[in-house]
C-alpha cells in the first residue's frame, strides 16, 4: 500500500491509568482498518482489537460524533440552569 494510515490518540483514565487507542490501515487486511484499544502497562495491561471495514469505521466515527454532541448538550443545559 502506498500511503498507510497510522492514527493514534493517548488517553489517560479518570483513575490514573493510561492507554490508547490506534487505527491503522496499511493493506495487510485488505480493506479493513485494524482498530486497537490499549490500557495500562505493557506486561500487566489489557488490548482489544478489531478489523473494520470502511462502514464500521464510518458507524464508529458516527457514533462517537452523537456522544460528543450529547455531552456538549448536557453542559449547555447545566450551564444554563446553573445560570438561571
Amino acid at each position: 500500500m502506498r500511503n498507510p494510515l497510522n492514527v493514534t490518540v493517548s488517553f489517560v483514565a479518570p483513575a490514573g491509568t493510561s492507554g490508547s487507542v490506534t487505527l491503522r490501515h496499511d493493506g495487510r487486511c485488505g480493506d479493513k482498518a485494524h482498530l486497537a484499544i490499549d490500557m495500562g502497562h505493557q506486561v500487566n495491561g489489557s488490548a482489544a482489537g478489531a478489523l473494520l471495514t470502511v462502514d464500521g469505521m464510518r458507524r464508529l466515527v458516527d457514533g462517537l460524533l452523537d456522544a460528543i454532541d450529547a455531552l456538549e448538550r448536557k453542559e449547555r443545559i447545566y450551564s444554563e440552569d446553573s445560570h438561571g
